[in-house]
């Protein structure tokens, strides 16, 4: 009688099917914060980088004019007479001031006849540019574009937001003592000539700039709107921050005009006593640029009175590491 042989089956069974499912699932789970953790790093370098660049840009317009830029070209909170130039109504900043030392010079030059003229910044031609190199990667609201498409000639179309920021000094923007922010102990205020021989504190103990975060646009007219980091807006000095908290403070900024959101908070709304703080998606804080063009990481957990002597460019203050 014929033997009987019997086939085999090569293959998975179902547990095993199963056991390497799970297995790699576990990678997978071990992997990806890695790999977020690797994009945040590269986005982290980029920001660095971003405000490396702008912190020589600062340097160059020095060696040119003998002066850095204004942090805002013309006086915060003031209404120029309506029989004359409207200028200072909504004056530009120190970002369109330096365009030339970042590879803008084109986009400059398009605006340069529209400022001689004396209009307001808010209706610059090319202000809906937007400009990689004043970017963080690692902020989802970036970029930003103000155009609601209003009848309103400027306020609600002012265009390009950035994350990049100056420096006004380590207290508000507009006190009660100095309503158009003119006197500020930082290096970039109103009208502000600072030079090199005015940072008695030393370039590397003294904050130029740093970066904060854009709340989205919604796109909608009659909407509030969110003025920080509005570089077309110098009306209300949303171009500048302080070092009177540290990096992603839970005490909110202050504007005329700003929304409450997660790492974004608002304190109010009115043009006494306003002011903005550093703040970052970058885990534990946020990237500062020097006077010296250095930059640092600042971490969340900074001594209070050594960010603060950041900020102020003479008060004689002895900075210990962060």
């Amino acid at each position: 009688m014929p033997s009987i042989q019997l086939l085999k089956r090569s293959g998975f069974t179902l547990v095993e099917l199963l056991v390497v499912i799970a297995i790699i699932g576990i990678l997978i789970a071990l992997l990806l914060p890695a790999v977020q953790q690797a994009r945040e790093a590269a986005r982290r370098m980029q920001c660095t980088n971003n405000q490396k660049q702008l912190g020589i840009a600062m340097h160059n317009y020095h060696d040119t004019f003998g002066t850095f830029s204004p942090g805002i070209v013309g006086r915060a909170n003031f209404d120029p007479p309506s029989s004359g130039p409207q200028f200072e109504k909504c004056p530009p900043t120190w970002m369109q001031m330096v365009l030339p030392f970042i590879e803008q010079g084109n986009l400059y030059e398009g605006m340069k006849e529209h400022f001689g003229n004396g209009e307001m910044a808010a209706t610059a031609p090319g202000r809906f540019t937007i400009i990689d190199a004043l970017m963080c990667p690692s902020d989802p609201g970036s970029p930003k574009l103000v155009d609601s498409g209003a009848s309103s000639p400027w306020y609600e179309r002012w265009g390009f937001n950035g994350n990049y920021v100056t420096c006004s000094g380590s207290d508000y923007f507009t006190p009660s003592t100095d309503p158009h922010m003119q006197d500020r102990n930082g290096i970039f205020y109103a009208k502000s000539r600072t030079q090199f021989r005015d940072i008695v504190d030393g370039s590397t103990n003294t904050a130029f700039l740093s970066e904060i975060l854009l709340v989205p646009y919604s796109n909608s007219s009659g909407s509030t709107i969110d003025l920080r980091g509005g570089y077309y807006f110098g009306r209300r000095g949303p171009v500048c921050f302080s070092t009177r908290e540290g990096p992603n403070t839970f005490t909110g900024d202050r504007l005329s005009t700003c929304i409450s959101k997660p790492k974004m908070p608002c304190n109010g709304q009115g043009t006494d006593n306003m002011i903005m703080y550093a703040r970052s998606q970058h885990p534990g804080g946020a990237v500062l640029t020097l006077a010296d063009a250095s930059v640092r990481f600042i971490p969340e957990t900074v001594n209070q009175a050594t960010f603060q002597a950041y900020g102020t460019r003479a008060n004689g203050e002895v900075i210990d590491e962060p």
